[in-house]
Parts: structure tokens; C-alpha cells; sequence
């Protein structure tokens, strides 16, 4: 199951992006799977890391 859940092109795009994304995780009783906690994780090291223009975190 791959899909795309988020585009950005600059770090302001990024940041908007990431705080609209549903990044609850579910109890396990509830239903709770592994992508829910994979897109929880990846959002939060995408919006913790530092951007510098002269040398970005992320190599483009």
C-alpha cells in the first residue's frame, strides 16, 4: 500500500503539509497497523528537522 500523503516544495510547504496530515495512531484494540505508526514517525522526523538554504538536511 504506497501512496503519496504529502508534496512540498519549499520547507513552508512542508511544514503546512505536515500539520494537516492525520497522524493519529489508533489503540490496538481499535485497529492500529503498521502504517499508522510509520506515517506518525515520519511525519515527526520530517517536521524536526533543521533547514538551512546554504545546507539542506535533505539532498535534493
Amino acid at each position: 500500500m504506497s501512496e503519496i500523503i504529502l508534496r512540498a516544495d519549499t520547507p513552508a510547504e512542508l511544514r503546512v503539509g505536515l500539520a494537516k496530515l492525520d497522524i493519529d495512531v489508533p489503540l490496538r484494540s481499535e485497529g492500529r497497523r503498521n502504517h499508522h505508526a510509520e506515517r506518525y514517525c515520519i511525519a515527526h522526523v520530517l517536521a524536526t528537522l533543521p533547514f538551512d538554504r546554504k545546507r539542506p538536511a535533505i539532498p535534493s
